[in-house]
């Protein structure tokens, strides 16, 4: 009796073991389910100007988990998701201002990101294919971001235009065309339900990418790029594409920017803008999409509530948080809280297995190890 015990409590030791392993699929997805239903549910639980509100913090919560794929997953660490993010934003702009106000949000919506990622891979061509290191490749993307600011802060003349839509110079362009639900323009619940819906297919799919076979491929890419290469995988190709991905991602977020806001300036671009991703995901965990956009929505709240109190002490409570988690947990917020859960699960697993319902009496085992005449 006492060894089919045992077996049983060996079995349910290595259940909540394999429970408690790293990232699974199925893990992702669940987290993933329990984030859109807190987003569903949200829009109800609170008033209309909240909802407009926190359409803003989803837009950054977009580039922010687009820096995730990029940099913790891909292995590149880019400034330039920010500058992917204004692109975004003016290519909705320009395209919906030249079009049709029927049909033009509708195509500009779905050509911006494509603009952005032929954008991307122009200057990822250059970058990759150039063999730039780690270090000049942070230099040239954060170079390309603050020269694109620089350059739309100067366009306020009237000769800097595309088509009939004027660039603004620093005042950016406004009165962008809204996105147009049978004829007239969306609601804030349906912006809401459309900018959280591009946020929870990014946020699924860096999650569970990571488990395909390509995406194995560009996790072996980011932590060894020689040894990937020496075992066959074509690595600038690799890094190009999920650098124009990220791309794609950061310009969805974008326009979307755009249409919540109904206007876009150079200040999308600015070096805090430009390194404000980066911070987020490097606190929340560089290679957790879901604590990335956790935390980013967590800092866009702290952000707002601080600055309509009048004061703006957001970015000094990031920096210190960055400081302590490189100290205490490198790994990031959310690395040290699925660190933690694990822990409790293994915990709980163990208890349950030596409940006295399950465990073997001393009785039990010393019937099995007599025998017949040997006097015990």
């Amino acid at each position: 009796m006492s060894v089919t015990v045992a077996r049983q409590r060996q079995s349910t030791h290595a259940f909540w073991r394999r429970a408690a392993a790293g990232p699974s699929p199925g893990k992702s997805i669940l987290a993933v389910l329990l984030c859109t239903a807190g987003m569903l549910i949200f829009p109800y639980a609170v008033s209309e100007y909240q909802v407009l509100v926190a359409i803003s913090f989803l837009t950054f919560a977009i580039v922010t988990v687009s820096q995730v794929l990029v940099w913790g997953f891909g292995g590149i660490l880019s400034f330039a998701q920010a500058a992917f993010f204004a692109l975004g934003a003016y290519g909705y702009a320009v395209i919906a201002g030249n079009l049709d106000e029927t049909t033009g949000p509708v195509i500009a919506l779905v050509a911006a990101p494509l603009v952005v990622m032929v954008f991307a891979g122009f200057l990822g061509f250059f970058i990759f294919y150039g063999r730039m290191g780690a270090f000049l490749l942070g230099i040239v993307t954060l170079s390309v971001s603050l020269m694109l600011g620089a350059f739309l802060n100067q366009t306020g003349d009237a000769s800097y235009h595309i088509g009939k839509v004027q660039l603004g110079g620093y005042n950016g362009i406004n009165a962008i065309p809204p996105l147009l639900v049978e004829g007239t323009p969306a609601s804030t619940q349906v912006l809401y339900f459309l900018t959280a819906a591009v946020l929870l297919a990014g946020v699924a799919g860096v999650a569970l990418f990571r488990f395909h076979r390509v995406g194995v491929g560009i996790r072996a890419i980011a932590e060894n790029p020689v040894r990937a290469e020496l075992f066959g995988y074509n690595v600038r190709a690799y890094r190009l594409s999920i650098f124009m991905a990220g791309a794609a991602l950061a310009a969805a977020g974008g326009e979307f920017y755009a249409i919540w806001g109904s206007y876009t300036s150079p200040s999308l671009v600015t070096m805090q803008a430009v390194t404000l991703p980066v911070v987020v995901a490097a606190v929340a965990g560089r290679d957790r999409p879901i604590a990335a956009m956790l935390a980013a929505l967590v800092y866009s709240a702290i952000s707002v509530n601080l600055a309509s109190s009048g004061a703006s002490y957001a970015l000094i409570i990031l920096g210190v948080g960055l400081v302590v988690v490189m100290l205490v947990a490198p790994g990031g917020v959310g690395g040290w809280v699925a660190a933690l859960v694990n822990r409790l699960v293994i915990r709980i697993g163990t208890r349950s297995a030596e409940s006295p319902h399950t465990a073997a009496s001393q009785d039990d085992v010393v019937e099995l190890g007599s025998t017949p005449g040997s006097g015990a």
